[in-house]
């Protein structure tokens, strides 16, 4: 009984101390590598895609997570209202093609007999100096000769009409192709899709959202230092940059500073700092090759000299 009674006591004065020294060997093995000198969180320039034309969405080929290459199509609004609007410009534009050829064929044959008249003329001429042709003839010649380069230049009136009206229409037809192409659905970059916003079947509007897309091979830290640490960063430094792997270990990424703000500003409250009491901050935005591991909103820490730490 008075064993028990001292083995009790011994557990209950040793118990503290053996809590403290669990508690300070997780601190040790969670604290590898220096400590940070600059927090942030991370994130990437996220692009909305929206549609660039209104009709129901015929297809929608995406999910959110999947990878998409710049200019990829994912999806096609309906088409046929342009199609035909389309045709019906082709239909006008042949009819104009006709008339001009008609016209063509027309002239070709007013000038034959142009040319027929002037050879006459050349051949009256002659007659009229021998005194084997009257005046009264020549004069008939001369006249005919008029008209018939007169209804020339009125059949060639109408071209100038038809070749504007065709530049019309194919600036329309041009148009509609264009329309046409925007019914395509494509990413315009690179990236994840995020979020999917519509589906196959519903109607879509010119400018409303269809899905949102972010190019997060490589993605951007926006840490906080203090003015104090100013002196430290620079444009182009290459900086360790670390986030949680587990709750004991960090993972390293290489970094570069792209842009640090010329101007001060209040610690955001999700921000902290290696001096928690710092009121004022400068932003810094550091790019980092990203392996996959790393997701936008994601807090992240940052060394400026890595002392080797592995990565």
């Amino acid at each position: 009984m008075q064993k028990r009674i001292f083995q009790k006591a011994v557990m209950m004065r040793v118990k503290p101390y053996f809590v403290i020294a669990v508690a300070a060997g997780v601190a040790a093995c969670r604290s590898t590598g220096r400590e940070a000198d600059a927090y942030g969180s991370f994130e990437a320039v996220e692009v909305i895609v929206s549609a660039e034309e209104s009709g129901k969405i015929l297809a929608l080929d995406l999910l959110e997570g999947d990878i998409l290459a710049q200019n990829q199509p994912v999806g096609l609004t309906d088409t046929t209202l342009l199609f035909l609007h389309r045709a019906q410009l082709v239909a006008s534009l042949n009819t104009t093609n006709a008339e001009q050829q008609q016209i063509d064929k027309s002239a070709a044959v007013q000038q034959k007999q142009i040319a027929y008249l002037q050879k006459e003329m050349e051949r009256a001429q002659q007659l009229l100096a021998g005194n084997a042709m009257t005046q009264q003839a020549y004069d008939k010649l001369e006249a005919e000769s008029d008209v018939a380069r007169t209804q020339l230049e009125q059949l060639l009136a109408p071209k100038a009409r038809i070749f504007a009206q065709q530049k019309v229409i194919r600036a329309q037809i041009a148009v509609a192709d264009e329309q046409l192409r925007r019914c395509i659905i494509r990413a315009p970059q690179a990236g994840t899709v995020l979020q999917k916003y519509a589906e196959a079947g519903e109607f879509t509007a010119t400018g409303k959202p269809l899905f949102k897309l972010a190019d997060v091979a490589t993605i951007t830290l926006r840490a906080y230092i203090s003015g104090a640490q100013l002196a430290q960063v620079k444009i182009g430094q290459k900086v360790c940059v670390r986030i949680d792997r587990g709750e004991k270990e960090y993972q390293y990424f290489e970094g570069v500073v792209a842009y640090v703000a010329s101007t001060a500003e209040f610690t955001p409250k999700t921000i902290r700092t290696r001096e928690e009491r710092v009121d004022l901050v400068y932003a810094a935005k550091i790019h980092v090759v990203n392996d996959g591991s790393i997701k936008i909103g994601m807090p992240g820490e940052v060394v400026f000299h890595c002392d080797g730490q592995a990565r």
